[in-house]
């Protein structure tokens, strides 16, 4: 059986199956079904890596109902390297031959594997590609720590035609909620390396419709969060899998969420204060006082860089002190996107909120200043 394609449609197919070709799962599924639909199929792993399922329109009445597989990074070598143009893949009885020119003939012979297929169900809420983005960005506040299952993963729950998102590592706390109309599903941790990959797969535009559902129960179910899109006529379904522990009570924290002093400055500004922090590798302070936002990178031994703001707040914040890495991670999990807003607590030892597109409250270092180390400084004229 004989399909035609182009190089650039074969390219898009395996752009969606590429961040699921890993070392330790390179072999893509390949099957026809009746009716005439193509489909490809490939997973990194049914624990936590996720998986893929591409289905193209292919216009022929006969079907090979029973997967085949190939290796998977010998197509995309041989895909990638055609010539532009027409590519024909001949399905024979132990290999698939393509054909990328009159003159270049492959012969992929099909590999022996057993794996677990996935079962997707079909989505039906919609998001906007902005909205799974948005969450994708917030696992930067997920916790590595695998003796914690509970925080090593991103928590979804769909009720009240909202989805509300949340991710900890025990020092931040990122957390959302973003509108989808008809979908329920109980709070769930689901792995944050699949929906990592998911974002990389499908790549989504801000304003893209994403299919969004819960496939936690039912025969032959994985439980998971499966996304779908559908582009020039191929859909593709991305499986991301429930993972094993229990998200801690989020809201606990976030009613008691700061409500002092607010300041809001650009993230482009933030991001050079940090850039700053980094080059003397020291921990960071600051501070609203006198209608300025102070920074301040310290390091014992390399010494100190300070960084001042005009801002239309008079009050005087508490001193707030952080590992740089850890207000690194903060910017990317509230999603700053132009702006920031930073709330400061009463007290220097409790957490401070960061408002973006997404929220994040943050523990800080203990500091044993005694005084404020902004205190006598004198801000730059310009």
């Amino acid at each position: 059986m004989t399909l035609n394609f182009t190089k650039s449609e074969l390219s898009k197919i395996m752009a969606f199956l590429g961040p699921y070709i890993t070392p330790k799962t390179p072999t893509i599924s390949i099957r026809i079904l009746k009716g005439g639909m193509l489909e490809l199929f490939a997973s990194a792993g049914m624990a936590d890596g996720g998986s893929a399922l591409v289905r193209v329109p292919c216009n022929k009445s006969a079907s090979i109902p029973t997967w085949k597989y190939v290796d998977g990074p010998t197509l995309q070598g041989v895909i990638s390297n055609a010539d532009e143009g027409a590519i024909a893949l001949d399905f024979g009885e132990t290999a698939v031959t393509i054909k990328t020119s009159p003159r270049s003939t492959h012969e992929l012979i099909y590999v022996l594997a057993e794996r677990n297929e996935v079962k997707f169900t079909e989505p039906s809420a919609t998001l906007k590609g902005k909205d799974l983005n948005l969450i994708a960005m917030m696992t930067e506040a997920a916790s590595t720590d695998e003796a914690r299952p509970g925080l090593t993963g991103i928590y979804l729950a769909a009720r009240k035609n909202e989805i509300e998102a949340a991710a900890a590592d025990g020092y931040m706390l990122s957390f959302t909620s973003i509108q989808a109309q008809d979908i329920e599903s109980p709070g769930t941790v689901y792995s944050v390396k699949a929906l990592n990959r998911a974002k990389r797969a499908i790549k989504a535009s801000n304003d893209e419709e994403v299919k969004v559902g819960f496939a936690l129960e039912g025969k032959g179910i994985v439980p998971g969060l499966v996304l779908s899109v559908e582009r020039d006529g191929t859909q593709v379904l991305l499986h991301v899998p429930k993972m094993d522990g229990m998200f801690p009570d989020y809201k606990t924290i976030t009613k008691n969420a700061p409500k002092g002093i607010q300041v809001e400055i650009e993230t482009s500004i933030m991001e050079k204060w940090l850039k700053r922090a980094n080059a003397v590798e020291g921990n960071v302070f600051f501070q609203a006082l006198n209608g300025f936002l102070w920074f301040m990178a310290r390091n014992e031994d390399e010494g100190q860089s300070v960084d001042s703001l005009a801002i239309n707040v008079k009050d005087e914040s508490v001193v707030m002190h952080y590992a740089a890495s850890l207000l690194k991670d903060t910017l990317k999990a509230c999603a700053a996107n132009g702006k920031i807003k930073l709330t400061f607590p009463a007290a220097s030892n409790s957490p401070m909120l960061f408002d973006g597109e997404a929220s994040v409250i943050a523990m800080p270092l203990v500091s044993d200043l005694k005084e404020s180390p902004f205190k006598n400084l004198q801000p730059a004229l310009i």
